[in-house]
């Protein structure tokens, strides 16, 4: 079901982020509106690109996943 799927995402890697103490529960359960505009203020290019997505879907953050690993495995062979 959508909720099964949606509870799935909610604690997998494309879901978090970085924020301060102070925008944590500013953010909690709002709707992505919100947590949007919150997220576009940060100094973290991590958040500012959250705050690119239209949309933020189990899709987003199965795709967000992929794409920060790839990077993840790029940067560690470099090293």
């Amino acid at each position: 079901t959508l909720m099964d799927e949606r509870s799935r995402t909610i604690n997998t890697f494309g879901n978090l982020t970085l924020v301060t103490d102070a925008m944590n529960p500013s953010l909690g359960n709002n709707s992505w509106d919100t947590k949007r505009k919150r997220l576009a203020g940060s100094l973290l290019v991590l958040n500012r690109f959250i705050a690119e997505q239209d949309t933020w879907s189990e899709q987003t953050i199965e795709s967000r996943a992929s794409n920060l690993a790839a990077i993840a495995i790029e940067r560690w062979r470099a090293s």
